[in-house]
């Protein structure tokens, strides 16, 4: 059972990670724009790199206990 857990958590990363990192990274590498001004522009770029690094984070380390729970089971 906690096995589909993994799966279910790994799919959530992925999806973050499709739906942050892609685009931010698409738009930071061709167009290369700076992010808007104020307060709301450096709260909201805070927050789609550290969403971008932590759902690649979450996809990798859900990888790893994956691997580790099947290595100790089989």
């Amino acid at each position: 059972m906690p096995f589909n857990y993994l799966i279910i958590n790994m799919a959530v990363a992925d999806i973050i990670d499709a739906l942050i990192a892609v685009p931010y990274s698409t738009f930071y590498l061709y167009i290369n724009a700076t992010w808007f001004p104020g307060v709301l522009g450096v709260i909201t770029c805070k927050l789609v790199i550290f969403g971008a690094v932590i759902s690649i984070a979450a996809s990798v380390a859900t990888l790893m206990i994956m691997a580790i729970d099947r290595y100790a089971h089989a």
